[in-house]
């Protein structure tokens, strides 16, 4: 039997909610708080919650995001005495099931539940395609939603638009697309709008004819055209130029085209697949993007999470790509030593994947021949940023640390002794985290060498 969640602080209407739904041969149970009701989840999930906006303890749309977290999250209706559109359109971003306001006919109720219920049953007995996942490392909960989305992604032939931070993987999720698509025995066609020259995009999506323009000594096949069968991918789509987007446009509606120079037009089975790492919703209100081929990408959308946000998954591919890295030249195994593990956890990575790849190369060359990766490996600037993370930390907790209490105010120390105590501290963290490197430790500290070389003799530090 299918369970029914209602979270509301109005009880009338949970118990209200509850007959109607039991009379749909489904157990149906209320709790009066969020936290009531997330603990509920927690312990007994239900397939369907009904959830209140306006809550004693919460927002239920703020809750969304946090409910669609747990393992086979419920589907979600969001219920509400006030009917906001906006609440209404950012439950539907948080993907909700649906808004329904309580005043509304009890057949919404119940035709909302149908629907939810019928969608989670062939959602559960269908099974997902597989990915074809070899260079996709990670087993974050965020990169796994995003696996599950290029699964579907893979089963159809709609435009994928996938999004994300520089270096998270775009190319990488959709090259596993194509593979994992009916298309895979044809070819995986990339385009990186961001590399071509405004004059030469045209031509090169397009193709020309021998004599189109200056220096087309001879005929060119397009891109497009290359991709018959097979899976267009446009890197960056945000950079392609205005005046090709209407032609682009066309060609992806009519599947057809007319290279440069060329009477005839030429048809192409394309699947397209675009990544940007730009917000085109806003290139759109700026008028630096066409809104009507904006909602012609947008039919499925995968957003990548930033590598600082994928919890370890940066030490599964720290050891993938040392692994991989010593089959190819031949090297002995690296070893990650347990401080460089907890160096790499605390780095944020800006360039997520592409940069920690780059680190690892400068770290196994700083090693040489040796074969146990140490934190003074790594790059002066990611040490740098780390150091400062900890003093900050350290500062944090010291500064947030309980006073004595007024029967103790004589164990206070004088202020003098306190702050020699917390300078000789830091400095002991700083020589420490920089291995008395005295270059760095200015770099870090902001101290001239001079100055830091007082403080050092002034705290019999070595």
């Amino acid at each position: 039997m299918d369970k029914v969640l209602i979270i509301d602080d109005d009880e009338q209407i949970c118990r209200f909610l509850s007959r109607c739904f039991k009379d749909m041969d489904v157990e149906a149970d209320y709790r009066l708080s969020l936290a009531e009701g997330m603990a509920q989840i927690s312990q007994n999930p239900p397939a369907v919650v009904f959830l209140d906006v306006f809550l004693p303890d919460g927002n239920g749309i703020d809750a969304i995001r946090t409910i669609r977290k747990f393992p086979d999250p419920p589907e979600i209706i969001i219920i509400t005495g006030s009917e906001d559109p906006d609440g209404a359109e950012t439950a539907m971003h948080n993907k909700a099931w649906d808004y329904i306001p309580k005043r509304g006919a009890v057949s919404n109720f119940k035709d909302a539940l149908n629907r939810a219920l019928e969608y989670r049953r062939q959602t559960h007995t269908v099974p997902l395609p597989g990915l074809s996942r070899d260079n996709i490392i990670g087993d974050s909960r965020r990169l796994n939603r995003c696996i599950d989305q290029a699964a579907k992604a893979a089963a159809n032939e709609v435009p994928v638009i996938i999004t994300g931070e520089t270096g998270t993987g775009k190319e990488i999720f959709s090259k596993a697309i194509h593979d994992s698509s009916p298309r895979c025995r044809g070819d995986f066609v990339v385009v990186d709008c961001a590399a071509l020259p405004d004059h030469l995009v045209e031509s090169t999506l397009f193709g020309h004819t021998k004599g189109a323009f200056t220096g087309a000594d001879n005929a060119k096949i397009g891109l497009m055209a290359l991709a018959d069968r097979g899976t267009l991918f446009l890197d960056e789509v945000g950079e392609l130029p205005l005046a090709i987007q209407k032609k682009f446009l066309r060609a992806l509606q009519e599947k057809k085209f007319r290279p440069v120079g060329s009477k005839t037009e030429i048809r192409s089975d394309f699947r397209l697949i675009c990544a940007t790492h730009r917000d085109l919703s806003g290139m759109v209100a700026k008028k630096e993007f066409r809104e009507d081929l904006f909602f012609r990408l947008f039919s499925a959308k995968i957003q990548l999470p930033p590598l600082k946000d994928r919890d370890d998954d940066v030490i599964l591919l720290t050891r993938h790509h040392l692994s991989k890295k010593a089959r190819l030249t031949g090297a002995p195994d690296w070893t990650l030593s347990p401080e460089l593990g907890e160096e790499l956890r605390m780095y944020t990575w800006p360039g997520n994947i592409r940069e920690l790849i780059n680190t690892l190369d400068l770290v196994c060359s700083d090693a040489g021949q040796g074969t146990t990766l140490f934190p003074h490996h790594l790059p002066p600037h990611i040490r740098a940023f780390n150091i400062r993370e900890k003093l900050s930390t350290g500062s944090s907790a010291m500064a947030s640390a309980p006073m004595p209490s007024g029967d103790t105010v004589d164990a206070l120390p004088t202020f003098k002794a306190h702050m020699d105590k917390s300078k000789k501290a830091y400095l002991e963290s700083l020589l420490t985290l920089t291995r008395g490197n005295i270059p760095e430790a200015c770099r870090c500290s902001g101290l001239s060498r001079a100055h830091l070389y007082r403080l050092l003799q002034q705290y019999e530090l070595k």
